[in-house]
């Protein structure tokens, strides 16, 4: 069984996006997992540079020893993935198997509570309710 908790950053190789597009980025790119219950894994994807439009809907990670990045990173608040937990775990372990992934650490439970605080603010304050 692989190691899947919240807070750890993992390398994942050709994901598919919620608009059906696929990251074709052949060294894996690394997703956050953000949250875990029963039955599924959220993740959120980590690329190296954000877009000029929507600055709000990213958080800037910096690397260090704990997250074992190698620049400075942007978190994806727009992509939300979702997976079964064994099918995360499978997935995981085949592709470090075949493709030889680099690994990453994990952020901290600070940094995971400003992204889930952003998160809110960009999603569920913004909801107006009749």
């Amino acid at each position: 069984m692989y190691d899947i908790f919240v807070k750890k950053i993992i390398n994942l190789r050709f994901m598919h996006f919620p608009d059906n597009k696929i990251d074709y980025k052949f060294s894996g790119r690394p997703y956050l997992i953000y949250n875990i219950d029963k039955k599924f894994v959220y993740l959120l994807k980590l690329s190296g540079k954000k877009s000029d439009k929507g600055e709000q809907y990213y958080y800037e990670i910096l690397p260090d020893n704990i997250n074992k990045l190698n620049k400075k990173s942007y978190i994806d608040l727009k992509y939300f993935l979702i997976f079964e937990i064994e099918e995360l775990e499978s997935i995981v372990v085949t592709q470090q198997m075949e493709y030889n992934l680099k690994e990453y650490g994990a952020i901290n439970s600070e940094q995971l509570e400003e992204i889930l605080n952003k998160m809110k603010s960009l999603y569920v304050n913004n909801l107006n309710f009749v």
